[in-house]
């Protein structure tokens, strides 16, 4: 006669097989005695497991652990990134209600701030045009440095620059700096 494996012990305790499962196992404890002593003590077993009250553990339990064993939580990569960007995006969305409310208010719509406007808006239109100057200055200093086909498109190859130092900026801050900062 062949015995009960462990697994159809634990399945018929907890009440997991199918209810044709369940009679030939009910059955075959009926007839065997080793299996039926071995149901017994797995039973008296489970039965004391399931009163064991759960083990309590302190709130800082998972830092001391962490700290224990050397484990420093680091944040992802866009983590970090939005934590840096968060303040320039609240920032941003106070000012333009601030400045929606101001403008439905009709508190724009005065001389003074009229006049400030249009002292803001030359301020822009100047550095603006010398942006531009600085820009085209680049781009030409540029072609003679890179006389290749995508520099003959300066504001592309601008751009281009532009992201590949701020690509190299971020990879500095939130890679190498860490490595270094683990030494």
């Amino acid at each position: 006669m062949e015995h009960l494996t462990e697994n159809t012990f634990h399945e018929y305790i907890e009440k997991r097989l199918s209810p044709q499962e369940q009679r030939i196992v009910s059955s075959h404890l009926s007839i065997c005695t080793v299996c039926n002593e071995r149901m017994q003590s797995l039973s008296v077993l489970h039965r004391s497991i399931k009163h064991v009250p759960l083990e309590r553990v302190s709130p800082d339990f998972t830092r001391h652990l962490m700290k224990k064993l050397n484990i420093k939580e680091t944040p992802s990569f866009l983590w970090n990134l939005l934590t840096n960007i968060a303040p320039l995006l609240l920032i941003t969305i106070v000012m333009v209600v601030l400045v929606g409310a101001l403008q439905v208010s009709g508190a724009l719509d005065t001389p003074e701030v009229s006049n400030s406007i249009q002292m803001t808006q030359k301020a822009y239109t100047t550095v603006s045009e010398n942006l531009s100057v600085a820009s085209q200055t680049v781009n030409s200093w540029l072609n003679v440095l890179f006389p290749f086909k995508f520099a003959g498109e300066g504001f592309m190859f601008t751009l281009f620059l532009i992201c590949f130092l701020s690509a190299i900026a971020l990879f500095d801050k939130f890679f190498i700096m860490r490595i270094l900062r683990k030494r």
